[in-house]
């Protein structure tokens, strides 16, 4: 009989790499899961909502969750319809600081404006639906006779102080007030019936949100920010500063001061004769209104790095930002809500939550402030 030869092969040393592989695996699997759900992804919840600043330098430490709460008793008009609607005394046209995007308690401008002078505002979002420049808006809505037709006696122009420069310099390319083409009034009185601008770029980001998986880099991102953030104002690869500042200035994180990172670019990039175009520009703006009887306000609204800027503890590698100094001397046919002179008392004055602690727009106190020194 032939006895079988003896089959030495074991597969304990491949059971056991593979126990190690799997092990590893549940447990990189487990520990994105903790990341994302604990940490990560209540930064991208849309309800509550977190700041956008918390959001893109994933700042933990400075996340406020909130949802708008408006408790004010005139609410602003968002939609117009030709001998429908009321009369109307002010329109107001802008970017997300006329959006309510800070969301929280008495988020909108418009309702402050409304309630304190007992007035009816308009708010025409931006139109195209797809643009971001409050200027275009004003250009549609002035050459079309919407302006006109809705016949107000005041347009408050809003847009925040860095993007003044870009966004009316893409007008001046493009023709500036005297827009070659522009939408007929059909057009736009149809679109301010059901105005899509704010829902779509909302369901947007609900849909993105929702969209992402547990397992993604914004994991990896938090955990290295957050590991860096205690050595550096800025982490390589975010697009946020946390910057220590001389005061306790916030809610959250008290003496920490979160902007985007490309506010401190353009601070080296405002010049005085850029300012002066756009001064010109919003003058031209202003008497084509004026023709037409309706007075033009332009309130550039302070952005959070400018407004902040002197508390800062090490200003060496942050430029001081000149764009109101640069504007204030300059002629104009219009009225200037200057909101950088207006704010910077109450922050040497110590006042907390001018502007959220992790995001770049304003919260109800710094809008409080501004209304109360418009006049109309």
């Amino acid at each position: 009989m032939i006895e079988k030869p003896e089959n030495k092969f074991s597969y304990q040393p491949y059971r056991t790499y593979l126990q190690v592989v799997l092990g590893g695996i549940a447990l990189f699997l487990l520990l994105n899961a903790i990341l994302w759900f604990g940490y990560t992804r209540p930064l991208f919840n849309t309800h509550p909502k977190v700041g956008d600043l918390a959001r893109l330098g994933y700042l933990v430490g400075a996340a406020n969750p909130r949802v708008p709460k408006n408790t004010l008793p005139n609410k602003h008009l968002t939609t117009w319809q030709p001998g429908i609607s009321p009369p109307i005394d002010v329109v107001t046209i802008g970017d997300s600081f006329f959006e309510g995007k800070g969301h929280g308690l008495n988020n909108y401008f418009q309702d402050h404006l409304a309630t304190q002078y007992d007035l009816t505002v308009l708010h025409l979002e931006r139109y195209p639906a797809n643009t971001r420049n409050p200027f275009l808006t004003l250009a549609h809505a002035l050459n079309s006779g919407l302006l006109q037709k809705i016949g107000p006696k005041v347009v408050i122009l809003e847009c925040m102080d860095s993007k003044v420069l870009p966004n009316t310099k893409a007008m001046r390319a493009s023709g500036g007030f005297d827009l070659e083409t522009y939408d007929n009034l059909q057009a736009l009185l149809t679109y301010y019936q059901a105005p899509t601008a704010t829902q779509l770029e909302k369901e947007g980001e609900e849909a993105y949100f929702k969209s992402l998986p547990f397992l993604n880099s914004a994991n990896s991102q938090l955990v290295m920010f957050n590991a860096l953030y205690p050595f550096i104002d800025r982490p390589f690869k975010s697009q946020v500063v946390w910057a220590d500042i001389t005061t306790p200035l916030f809610s959250k994180a008290p003496r920490k001061l979160a902007f985007h990172h490309n506010q401190v670019e353009m601070a080296t990039r405002t010049h005085a004769e850029e300012v002066a175009q756009a001064n010109t520009l919003v003058n031209q703006a202003a008497e084509a209104l004026s023709k037409q009887g309706i007075r033009l306000v332009f309130m550039p609204v302070v952005n959070k790095y400018d407004l902040y800027h002197p508390a800062l503890v090490d200003k060496s590698h942050y430029p001081k930002p000149q764009f109101f100094q640069h504007l204030r001397p300059l002629p104009r046919t219009y009225a200037l809500i200057d909101t950088q002179a207006i704010l910077r008392p109450a922050v040497a004055k110590g006042v907390v939550d001018l502007y959220h602690a992790d995001d770049s727009h304003w919260t109800h106190r710094a809008i409080e402030q501004v209304v109360s020194e418009i006049e109309l």
